[in-house]
C-alpha cells in the first residue's frame, strides 16, 4: 500500500467531543471517523488492526476447541420473551425493538445468548455431543442512551462471543480456566494488561462472572485491589473483612428522645456511641413498586448490586418522598424493630455487634440497646456491603486499594437460566432429559482495540505492539530528486 493511495486522511487535531486519549489519537490517525452517536466506521488502517486482533482471538479460541460459526443480528421477538429479556426491566430500552412488514415484533441482539440456546434445542440430543464450544465474530447493537468514550461505550460494535455447553456444573467448572487463560493470552499478545476480577453478572444472568479489565483512569468502574495477595473486585461485588463492633451482654431495650437528629452522625454524637454502633435504615423501590428495606451498620453503606442480588430484583431505585409517605415511613427515624409489611435485608455487620442504636418509628425518638434477633425479624441476611478504599481484603486482611479500570472482557457461568427457558435439554447415560449447563464469554474488538491505544501511546503517538501494528514496516525514500533512490526504493517495495 502507497501511503498516497492510502484512504482516509489524519488530523491536526482531535475533534472538540474526544475526550479519552484512544478517542483523540484514533481520530487523528485516521483509524475510525464518526457516523452518528456511538457508531463508527473503520478506515482501511483501523480495519487492518482489527483484523489481527480477532485473527489473535481465533487462533486462542481454536485451541481450546471453540468451532467459529455466524449467528444473525436480528432475532425474533419470541426468544427473548421467553428468557424473559424483551419485556423485563433488563436491558430494558437498550435492546432495540422494532416490527417488520409482516408485523412480527424484531430486536437487534446484543448478545446471543438466546440464539444459542434455541440452536442447542435443536441440534443437541444426546451427552455423547457434550461438552462443546462455539464462537462467533459478529455485529452487536445496544441502544445505549449516553455513547461516549470514542470505541469504549458505543451503540453499534464487534463482539468475539463465545458459549460453550455442558452436561453439568462440574464441566462448565472443568472448562472456565481454560476461557480464563485463552483471554489471558489474547490481551497478552494484544499488548494490553489486564486485571481479572469478580463481578456482577447483571442481565445475562448466573452465578459466577469475571471481568478483564485495563487499569485507566479513564475507566467507567471502580476496582478494590489488595496489593498482598492479589484479590480484585468490582466494586459492585467487592468482599471485605468488616470490623467487629461492640461486644457485650444484651442491655434492655429503651426509648430516649433525640430531637433533630436524623443523620448517624447526629444521632451518634447525641447519644454517645461510635456510628459501628448504630444501625442504618434505607428504603429502596422495585420495578414493581415495592418499597423494600435494607438495613445495615451506621458506619458502613449499602452496596445496591449486592442488595438487587440478595432480593432477587433486577433493579432498585432509591425510595422517593412520595413512596415513603406512602409506605407510611417515618423518615429519619425508620427501625426494623415493630416494622411490619416489607421486605427487609440485613447485612450481616448487624450481628457483629450489641446494643445498637437504631429508630423508633416515631418522630423525635430513637432506640437504644437493639440487638437482633432479640427485637426484630428479618427476611433476609447477606453481604450487602460496599466495599472501600482501606477496607481489608477478605482473603488476607491488607487494606484494600482503589483504582480505575476499563472493561476488556467477560466471563459468565450462567448454568441452565436460559436452556431451561427454551426448552433446551439432552438424554443423560438413563435416558433422562436434563437441561444444557451454558458458560458465555464476549470480548468486544472496537473497545479492545482503544484499550490497546490507552495503553501503548506516547507524546507522539500511539505505539503499535508489532502483533497488530496495521503495517510491520514504513519505507520511506529520502532524497527524492534522485533517481537511483527513487528506483531502489521501487525495488525494494515491489
Amino acid at each position: 500500500m502507497r501511503l498516497s493511495r492510502l484512504f482516509g486522511r489524519t488530523l491536526r487535531e482531535a475533534p472538540a467531543e474526544a475526550e479519552l486519549t484512544s478517542h483523540k489519537l484514533a481520530m487523528r490517525a485516521g483509524l475510525i471517523r464518526q457516523l452518528a452517536a456511538g457508531i463508527y466506521s473503520y478506515l482501511p488502517l483501523g480495519w487492518r488492526v482489527l483484523a489481527k486482533i480477532e485473527h489473535i482471538m481465533r487462533e486462542e479460541m481454536n485451541a481450546i476447541g471453540g468451532q467459529e460459526m455466524h449467528m444473525p443480528l436480528v432475532n425474533p421477538a419470541e426468544i427473548w420473551r421467553a428468557t424473559g429479556r424483551y419485556d423485563g426491566p433488563a436491558p430494558g430500552p437498550a435492546l432495540l425493538r422494532f416490527r417488520d412488514r409482516a408485523g412480527h415484533d424484531m430486536v437487534l441482539a446484543m448478545t446471543h445468548e438466546e440464539v444459542v440456546a434455541d440452536l442447542l434445542r435443536t441440534e443437541i440430543k444426546s451427552y455423547r455431543q457434550l461438552p462443546l464450544v462455539i464462537y462467533h465474530i459478529q455485529t452487536k447493537f445496544r441502544d445505549e442512551l449516553r455513547a461516549r468514550g470514542g470505541l469504549i461505550r458505543t451503540r453499534e460494535f464487534t463482539m468475539k462471543d463465545a458459549y460453550s455447553c455442558h452436561p453439568d456444573l462440574e464441566s462448565l467448572d472443568q472448562f472456565y480456566p481454560r476461557v480464563h487463560q485463552a483471554y489471558v493470552n489474547i490481551f497478552r499478545r494484544c499488548g494490553v494488561h489486564t486485571i481479572a476480577v469478580a463481578a456482577s453478572a447483571g442481565m445475562m444472568g448466573g452465578a459466577v462472572s469475571h471481568e478483564f479489565m485495563l487499569a485507566s483512569d479513564a475507566g467507567e468502574d471502580t476496582l478494590l485491589v489488595c496489593s498482598n495477595c492479589g484479590y480484585a473486585a468490582n466494586a459492585e461485588t467487592a468482599r471485605f473483612t468488616k470490623p467487629s463492633g461492640m461486644s457485650e451482654a444484651e442491655a434492655p431495650l429503651s426509648e430516649v428522645a433525640t430531637p433533630g437528629c436524623k443523620t448517624i452522625r447526629e444521632v451518634a454524637e447525641f447519644v454517645g456511641v461510635p456510628a459501628e454502633q448504630t444501625l442504618k435504615v434505607v428504603f429502596y423501590t422495585t420495578e414493581t413498586a415495592e418499597v423494600v428495606l435494607a438495613l445495615i451498620r451506621g458506619d458502613l453503606e449499602v452496596n445496591l448490586v449486592k442488595l438487587a442480588s440478595a432480593l432477587g430484583e433486577p433493579e432498585l431505585h432509591p425510595s422517593s418522598e412520595e413512596e415513603l409517605q406512602a409506605a407510611d415511613v417515618v423518615v429519619g427515624y425508620a427501625s426494623p424493630v415493630g416494622l411490619s409489611g416489607f421486605r427487609i435485608v440485613a447485612d450481616d455487620s448487624i450481628t457483629m455487634g450489641a446494643n445498637f442504636v437504631a429508630g423508633a418509628n416515631k418522630l423525635g425518638y430513637h432506640l437504644t440497646n437493639v440487638n437482633y434477633p432479640r427485637d426484630f425479624d428479618v427476611t433476609a441476611i447477606a453481604d450487602i456491603a460496599l466495599a472501600r478504599a482501606g477496607d481489608q481484603c477478605p482473603e488476607c486482611q491488607t487494606p484494600m486499594g482503589t483504582t480505575r479500570g476499563i472493561e476488556v472482557g467477560h466471563l459468565f457461568k450462567l448454568g441452565t437460566r436460559y436452556s431451561e427457558a427454551v426448552g433446551a435439554t439432552y438424554l443423560d447415560q438413563n435416558g433422562l432429559a436434563q437441561p444444557i449447563v451454558m458458560g458465555s464469554y464476549g470480548i468486544g474488538t472496537g473497545r479492545l482495540l482503544a484499550a490497546i491505544i490507552e495503553e501503548n501511546h506516547d507524546e507522539r503517538g500511539i505505539a503499535w505492539p508489532q502483533s497488530v501494528a496495521p503495517y510491520q514496516l514504513h519505507l520511506l525514500s529520502l532524497g527524492t530528486i534522485r533517481e537511483e533512490v527513487v528506483a531502489a526504493a521501487e525495488q525494494l517495495y515491489q
